[in-house]
């Protein structure tokens, strides 16, 4: 029976669809956690009831559809091993990491070499200019090639790792796993969704292993590992356009300094990224992995 209090930090009204009294719930007024309590009053009527795509039930207030027994009842044996597609992810993934760095190196060598053009320092600058610029090509042309693997394969992983969260009967789910991929390709929408989709994959795989209680569920909806990885990536491109633009379409050696060093910062923030992309993948793997595991063992017991 749906239930209705008021919140213990704005005062405004709560309906609950699922909780029991000394559950906690999120207030969707001022994003606070709040016990239900006992005196809780049986509603007669809630805000507008509606399923999302996988049948969980949500109200107009968004409020959490779950409860401490429906993360017990997930079931972590109809879900699909992720460690023979994470497993060649990692290793491309650290494997695209001394390429990034040795075009960093490059840029350093470039960006001295734009300095001393300007200061009209040394000889030959402009043939060192053009064996720089044969260098950077190649350097860059190596680093796309070894991308484009890495980033079918970790795609490959994404969608299987949140696929796994409805095949375990996950509740909650808010994205179909489709967006796993097509979050990337639409525009707009590419500045926010992956970073959702990786949220609640992390989310639904610590719940699966059992890592995060039915608070934890609540109040902690994604890690520190996947904020940091898509904080530093959107940091990343208007850096990207900047540098992209100055070597388009300045000829100006100035230009060509500061567009270099933007390269540079954008190299720095790409290890970043990396590492902790190749980081959740492990973890979320891990999660999934040991949920499979201790579901196993039960089903024997």
């Amino acid at each position: 029976m749906p239930l209705q209090f008021n919140c213990v930090h704005c005062g405004k009204e709560i309906f609950v669809q699922y909780l029991k009294p000394g559950e906690m719930a999120k207030c969707p007024h001022c994003g606070q956690t709040t016990p239900v309590p006992s005196t809780a009053e049986e509603a007669g009527t809630v805000p507008e009831i509606k399923k999302d795509d996988s049948g969980n039930l949500f109200n107009a207030l968004r409020m959490p559809s779950t409860s401490q027994e429906a993360l017990e009842n997930i079931d972590a044996l109809n879900a699909r091993p992720l460690e023979s597609i994470a497993k060649p992810a990692v290793i491309l993934g650290w494997m695209v990491i001394p390429f990034v760095v040795i075009l960093l190196i490059s840029s350093l060598m470039q960006y001295s070499l734009f300095a001393d053009i300007v200061n009209g320092n040394g000889e030959n600058l402009y043939d060192k200019a053009a064996a720089n610029d044969t260098r950077q090509g190649i350097l860059s042309l190596l680093l796309i090639l070894m991308e484009i693997p890495f980033s079918i394969i970790f795609l490959i992983w994404f969608y299987r790792a949140h696929r796994n969260l409805r095949y375990a009967k996950v509740p909650g789910l808010k994205y179909a796993s489709g967006w796993t991929i097509g979050g990337f390709l639409v525009p707009i929408m590419n500045f926010f969704r992956p970073y959702q989709m990786m949220a609640e994959t992390w989310r639904g795989s610590a719940a699966m292993s059992g890592a995060c209680s039915y608070e934890e569920w609540i109040n902690h909806p994604s890690c520190k590992k996947a904020r940091w990885w898509w904080g530093l990536t959107l940091i990343a491109i208007p850096i990207n356009l900047t540098d992209s633009y100055l070597l388009r379409f300045s000829d100006y050696a100035e230009d060509l300094m500061l567009a270099t060093l933007l390269s540079i910062i954008s190299l720095c923030l790409a290890v970043s990224t990396l590492i902790m992309l190749i980081y959740l993948i492990k973890e979320i793997t891990a999660h999934q992995s040991n949920a499979r595991k201790i579901a196993l063992v039960r089903s024997k017991a």
